[in-house]
């Protein structure tokens, strides 16, 4: 039987993360991003607006002209961020792995490792099919929820990344393409 050995790897040279090129999202992912946080930041607070526009309260807060604008103050805030927020995301594909990274104050990078990867979806809601955007989704063994996704991608770059996904996770277990589950 041999012994275990675990050596110190000396961290000097180490392969550079930021070496990495992320490509950008489409932008038409910004636009669909404005009218999804619309729809679920402002569209809400518009029944409180119209009760409080309509109420005979004597509440000071209520009956005041600029109330309403408290509630859509944090809305303007967010649409003024998304845009940089949007630009934060990207994603980069080397040989043997794929990153995503997204943040615009805590960054976060995610990489999963071809042969982990069980399989490929894409996703296209109702806005982002107005857009022609998809989403593409990755899973890897354990666990029914997305190890990594992709948003904003146009529908044509989504389906040629899932093909490369797939292709490469199916050469990096050795296995045909077409007869797996990636």
């Amino acid at each position: 039987m041999t012994d275990f050995v675990n050596d110190p790897v000396e961290t000097d040279f180490l392969p550079k993360a930021d070496a990495l090129i992320f490509s950008t999202l489409s932008p038409k992912y910004t636009k669909s991003a404005r009218i999804l946080m619309f729809l679920w930041l402002a569209l809400p607070f518009i029944p409180t607006i119209i009760i409080m526009l309509i109420s005979n309260s004597d509440k000071w807060l209520i009956t005041q002209w600029w109330s309403p604008f408290m509630y859509l103050l944090p809305v303007l805030v967010m649409q003024l961020l998304l845009g940089p927020i949007m630009r934060a995301k990207g994603y980069a594909i080397r040989d043997h792995d794929i990153h995503y990274q997204s943040g615009l104050i805590w960054r976060k990078v995610v990489t999963l490792p071809f042969n982990r990867i069980q399989h490929v979806e894409i996703e296209s809601g109702p806005v982002d099919r107005l857009f022609k955007l998809s989403e593409v989704k990755i899973f890897t063994a354990g666990g029914g929820k997305t190890d990594m996704a992709i948003p904003g991608l146009e529908f044509a770059k989504a389906t040629e990344l899932r093909d490369y996904i797939v292709h490469k996770a199916s050469e990096a277990r050795n296995l045909p393409a077409d007869d797996q589950e990636v």
